[in-house]
C-alpha cells in the first residue's frame, strides 16, 4: 500500500468552512473533502478515509484532489 499523497491547500480552514456553507450541496462535498485534506496536510490522509468520512466513492475524492492540485479551489 502506498503512502497518502500530501499537498498544500492554499485556503484556511475558516475560508473552506465559509465556502462549504454557501455552496450547492454537491460542491459542498468537494470542499468538505478539501477541508479534511487541510486538517491532515502535513501527515497526509488516504482518499479512502476521506471518502468514508463524507460518504462518497474514493474515485470521486481522487478526481477532486487532482483537480485541486492542478487548478486550485475554482
Amino acid at each position: 500500500m502506498s503512502a497518502p499523497k500530501t499537498f498544500q491547500i492554499k485556503q484556511s480552514e475558516s475560508e473552506l468552512k465559509k465556502l462549504m456553507k454557501s455552496s450547492h450541496p454537491m460542491i459542498a462535498k468537494r470542499i468538505h473533502a478539501m477541508l479534511i485534506f487541510k486538517r491532515h496536510e502535513t501527515s497526509g490522509i488516504s482518499k479512502r478515509l476521506v471518502a468514508d468520512a463524507i460518504g462518497v466513492n474514493h474515485n470521486s475524492v481522487q478526481t477532486w484532489r487532482s483537480l485541486y492540485i492542478k487548478g486550485g479551489i475554482s
